[in-house]
């Protein structure tokens, strides 16, 4: 893959974090306060669709994975959900974690010495989930490229196909052993 592609790659992934995002904080919303559901099933919920919207976009846009056979599926969806569940205990034990080790009271007063006094800079933990936030945005994307949509060289009769062969879109045309 190109310095350019690579790029791109990274573009689309941190854009589609923002897509869901919105995806979360909207169906959570829409599940709590438009439908009445309790913030533990609406959470929920708004988990699980966000997870599935996640796996969709970064299978198809970012990742370019279009392979659609029934065991490439079950790998892609079983890992991403495994590492989305390694990530999910990385931020609950992780945010509290550096909050008891001090980070935030550090940041606190570095705050308080440079002058910025506004309450929302001092909520317990923000500076916590700040970093572990930054850390799982990149194990979740590593875990994407390297593990859940990695690419593989297929072999034919001998000859190599393209590494991106196997992952055109549908209707691609494949390159044969001939060409």
């Amino acid at each position: 893959m190109s310095k350019k592609e690579n790029f791109a790659e990274i573009i689309r992934y941190l854009l589609t974090g923002i897509i869901i995002g919105a995806v979360n904080w909207g169906s959570y919303f829409l599940f709590v306060d438009t439908a009445g559901l309790p913030v533990f099933w609406g959470n929920l919920f708004s988990w699980i669709l966000t997870t599935l919207t996640a796996f969709v976009v970064n299978k198809f846009w970012v990742f370019k994975s279009y392979s659609m056979k029934a065991r490439d599926l079950a790998r892609e969806f079983v890992t991403f959900l495994s590492s989305r569940a390694v990530a999910g205990v990385i931020e609950v034990g992780g945010v509290p974690l550096l909050e008891k080790l001090g980070l935030d009271r550090a940041v606190f007063r570095l705050l308080e010495q440079i002058g910025l006094k506004y309450d929302l800079l001092f909520t317990d933990g923000l500076y916590s989930k700040l970093l572990i936030g930054l850390f799982i945005l990149v194990f979740d994307y590593l875990m994407a490229k390297l593990v859940v949509f990695r690419k593989t060289k297929q072999k034919t009769e001998g000859a190599a196909v393209p590494e991106k062969a196997q992952d055109e879109p549908p209707g691609a045309e494949v390159p044969s052993a001939e060409d």
